[in-house]
C-alpha cells in the first residue's frame, strides 16, 4: 500500500501541469489501494478467527483431558464416563446432523466437524445393556435382602407357594414371587422342588438347601 501510494502520489503530480490531464493512471493505482487495503481487512477478519479457533482448540483440549480413560465396551463406550460438560457444549456445538446410517456430524464453532464414532443404534445397545445390568444389580440385592434369606430359612421344611406367599407378603399374586424369588432362587440351587418333574403341579412343595 505504501509503495502504491508513492506511485499515485508521483502520477499525481505528473499531471498537475498537463493540458489535457490523463486520469487513467491515477484511477488505477487509487483502485489497486483500495483493493489492497480491503484484502488487509480481510486478514485482520481472519486473524481474529484464528484467535478465536485457537482459544475455542486450547478449551477443547482442557475438556477432553477428562476423557482419557482408554478402556471401553463393546460399543464403543467409555467404561467411567466423565460428566457431561454442559456448557462446553452449548459453547461449542453449533448444529448436529443426524445421518440415515444413525451417525452424528457436529459442526463445531471454530468451523470443522467431528462424527462421533458411535451411531444411534450403538447408543440404543448400550441404554439396553444398562438397564438390564440395571435390572440384575436390583434382582441380587433383592435375592440377597433379609426378607429373602429368612424366606429360605422358613423353606427348611417344604411348604407350598401359597404359604411362602403368605410369609413374603411383598407381591400381589403368589406367581409373582415364584417368577421374581423362587425359581432364581431354584436355578441357583438354593431351593429345590419336592416334585422336579412336575413343577407345575398343585402339590408342589419347595425346600431350602443352603441359607449362604
Amino acid at each position: 500500500i505504501n509503495e502504491i501510494t508513492q506511485q499515485l502520489h508521483q502520477a499525481v503530480n505528473e499531471q498537475l501541469g498537463k493540458v489535457g490531464k490523463d486520469a487513467k493512471k491515477v484511477e488505477f493505482l487509487t483502485e489497486e489501494i483500495l483493493n489492497r487495503r480491503e484484502q488487509l481487512l480481510a486478514f485482520d477478519d481472519r486473524e481474529e478467527q484464528l484467535e478465536l479457533v485457537e482459544k475455542q482448540f486450547n478449551y477443547v483440549e482442557k475438556t477432553l483431558k477428562n476423557y482419557t480413560d482408554p478402556i471401553t465396551d463393546e460399543h464403543g463406550f467409555y467404561l467411567e464416563n466423565p460428566p457431561f460438560f454442559e456448557d462446553a457444549f452449548k459453547e461449542l456445538i453449533v448444529e448436529g446432523v443426524l445421518h440415515e446410517n444413525g451417525k452424528v456430524t457436529y459442526k463445531l464453532s471454530m468451523g470443522i466437524e467431528w462424527s462421533a464414532p458411535i451411531n444411534y443404534d450403538d447408543l440404543k445397545r448400550r441404554r439396553e445393556m444398562l438397564e438390564k445390568r440395571k435390572r440384575e444389580a436390583e434382582k441380587e440385592k433383592q435375592l440377597n435382602s433379609p426378607k429373602v434369606k429368612a424366606m429360605i430359612e422358613y423353606c427348611k421344611e417344604p411348604k407350598n407357594i401359597h404359604e411362602l406367599h403368605k410369609f413374603f407378603n411383598q407381591y400381589k399374586y403368589p406367581q409373582g414371587l415364584k417368577r421374581s424369588i423362587v425359581n432364581p432362587l431354584i436355578e441357583r440351587g438354593i431351593i429345590k422342588m419336592t416334585m422336579p418333574d412336575k413343577p407345575s403341579s398343585s402339590y408342589q412343595r419347595y425346600y431350602s438347601v443352603s441359607i449362604d
